[in-house]
């Protein structure tokens, strides 16, 4: 037996909210991470610890964006794991 149409409609337009606050979350938490590492030196030494070489460390930490935006750069995403599940 087959479920109504306006059925399917509502599952599907839930599934959709789901995704949007889990990736809401993750990035909020990779906000969150960030922000705590509030000196140079610590975001370097924290990435490296997450497996990145000391340059790119270096590079990444260096950023002059926000909190909110460098939590959706690909600078936390490709720093192993830091990344917290994705944003796909």
């Amino acid at each position: 037996m087959r479920r109504p149409q306006k059925t399917e409609q509502q599952a599907d337009r839930l599934s959709r909210i789901g995704l949007e606050n889990r990736k809401y979350t993750r990035a909020r938490i990779r906000q969150y991470i960030w922000k705590q590492w509030k000196k140079f030196k610590t975001k370097v030494t924290n990435l490296q610890k997450l497996g990145l070489s000391y340059r790119d460390a270096f590079i990444f930490a260096s950023t002059r964006k926000g909190y909110w935006r460098t939590a959706h750069s690909k600078t936390l995403n490709y720093s192993g794991s830091l990344s917290i599940g994705t944003d796909s």
